[in-house]
């Protein structure tokens, strides 16, 4: 069978935000620029109780079933819809932890699923759970910066103020009023130095006071407008306990920004001293997952730093980088996966 005759249902939450609307739609993009049939079926309602309504829209002629989701909790993967026998279904998915239940490794290993897993920390974990379907590992990518784009290197001079971002997730399993401290406590440290910090709260409710350097983007922000909010910064703060791929991360570096983040799980292929600055940690469980544990004071030193030194290298190697991880790579490799 030729590519051209591969027929694909595509199934998945459809949201601008999500990251399973965000992947499940860059996906669709680039299977579409190879001219294979595309078949949309939106599933985000069956994830609250109306599963029935969405699984019957799945088409019996598709050749190739593919679900884009995260593996944060059971009635996800539970609510898979039930595709025919005769169809190969693949699972494309990232989890925020690493404690994977049971109940999900059975699930998976009964349906035989193909699993895609964006880095090789997901692929340890699920391989440690015991899942034994099959599982191919092919890292995510981020948005090309379109050719009107420049990219600026150039960071504040001294009397100049510098801007950082910083992003909460509302998808962090583990707690996020102490991750929410825990970034209070370091960015209010780093404004007192001339420094402005924007917090991405993706929803997350910040009830603390802050400084006035600090702004809160308690809102869901759209995928697609954190474009200018990456133009606008400086440089780029990811202080997740646990992430199987940080997204976030990468699409920063592809606007030229350093990053300040741990070295850890899945942001281990892309992420080094090379294009910003390590965080030290340590490994520590909490809520049943491994996570890795900042060292507060280490933080703001880095931070300070970074408003010091002014290193504009590490931002040219970021989007050097983060250009190697695309959506096109990503589809071609999925379509090698299929044949």
């Amino acid at each position: 069978m030729s590519r051209t005759n591969l027929r694909i249902n595509l199934v998945s939450c459809l949201s601008d935000y999500e990251p399973s609307g965000i992947i499940a739609d860059r996906i669709y993009k680039e299977l579409v620029k190879r001219q294979v049939e595309v078949m949309v079926t939106p599933c985000r309602y069956a994830f609250i109780g109306e599963p029935e309504k969405y699984n019957k829209s799945i088409p019996d002629g598709a050749l190739l079933n593919v679900y884009v989701s995260e593996l944060d909790k059971d009635i996800r993967l539970a609510d898979i819809p039930k595709f025919s026998t005769n169809l190969d279904t693949f699972y494309i998915t990232w989890f925020r932890g690493t404690n994977i239940s049971p109940e999900t490794v059975a699930l998976l290993n009964k349906k035989n699923l193909t699993v895609i897993v964006p880095s090789e920390f997901c692929l340890t974990v699920l391989t440690a759970s015991g899942v034994e379907c099959p599982m191919y590992l092919i890292p995510f990518g981020v948005d090309a910066v379109e050719e009107d784009d420049t990219i600026d290197y150039e960071l504040p001079k001294d009397g100049e103020r510098t801007r950082f971002l910083a992003v909460l997730n509302q998808w962090d399993d583990v707690d996020n009023a102490e991750v929410a401290a825990y970034l209070f406590t370091a960015l209010n440290e780093a404004v007192k130095k001339d420094a402005e910090l924007v917090i991405k709260a993706n929803g997350v409710m910040l009830n603390k006071e802050c400084s006035e350097g600090i702004k809160i983007l308690d809102k869901i922000v759209p995928y697609n407008s954190m474009k200018e909010l990456y133009r606008q910064c400086d440089y780029f703060i990811s202080l997740h306990h646990c992430q199987c791929f940080d997204m976030d991360m990468l699409r920063a570096m592809s606007y030229g920004l350093p990053v300040i983040a741990p070295r850890f799980a899945g942001n281990l292929e892309y992420f080094s001293s090379h294009v910003g600055w390590e965080v030290p940690f340590e490994y520590g469980y909490r809520n049943g997952n491994m996570v890795c544990v900042f060292d507060i004071d280490e933080t703001v030193k880095l931070v300070n730093e970074a408003c010091v030194t002014r290193q504009e290298s590490k931002g040219k190697l970021a989007y050097g980088t983060a250009k190697r991880y695309t959506w096109y790579e990503f589809v071609r490799r999925l379509l090698d996966v299929v044949y």
